[in-house]
């Protein structure tokens, strides 16, 4: 739905040590705790400082990102729902980015929004899409999945969910125009 979302390449550009690099740092760091919600970006930077030895000046999660909306997605969402379609978000995020998606009003073309922070739930997780089937009352074979990543549209696949892999913006948009009958 947006691009500039990933803070590293910009956040490890000023730490001055490479992308591949930071996300080692970051993931040894236990980063996919703030995304399950279990702490505080405060407590995940005073643990990266005690472990790396690097200052971090300033919140960095919120600092280095900078969502744009794609102005197609944006359009395909509004128009699936303009067909009587019920169009939510489940989102992989943490508290720093949801708030800014949340001020730049990127999640208010969605009926709901479920981002994984606030579920104690991660893709590519099947309790993920578990947890938004149930609290949207419907079965895996009446939901559509769209994502970049393929571990996780394989994820929704295996439990029944249609997945659709974003390659570009063209196929996503074709292909959700079909699986949507739009």
């Amino acid at each position: 739905m947006v691009d500039g979302f990933d803070v590293v390449p910009p956040f490890a550009e000023r730490l001055g040590i490479t992308p591949a690099e930071l996300r080692r740092h970051l993931e040894s760091s236990g980063a996919h705790m703030l995304q399950l919600g279990h702490e505080a970006p405060e407590q995940f930077w005073s643990r990266y400082v005690a472990a790396t030895g690097t200052n971090v000046e300033g919140e960095p999660w919120r600092d280095y990102f900078h969502p744009t909306q794609r102005p197609a997605m944006y359009q395909l969402v509004k128009r699936l729902k303009a067909s009587g379609l019920r169009v939510v978000a489940g989102t992989n995020t943490l508290d720093p980015h949801y708030v800014a998606h949340t001020d730049n009003g990127d999640y208010a073309v969605f009926h709901e929004v479920y981002a994984s922070h606030l579920m104690h739930l991660a893709k590519p997780d099947p309790e993920f899409w578990r947890f938004i089937l149930a609290a949207e009352g419907v079965s895996a074979d009446e939901a559509v999945f769209i994502d970049d990543m393929p571990v996780n549209v394989e994820a929704a696949r295996g439990l029944g969910i249609h997945g659709v892999l974003y390659q570009d913006m063209e196929q996503a948009v074709r292909e959700m125009e079909t699986v949507a009958a739009l």
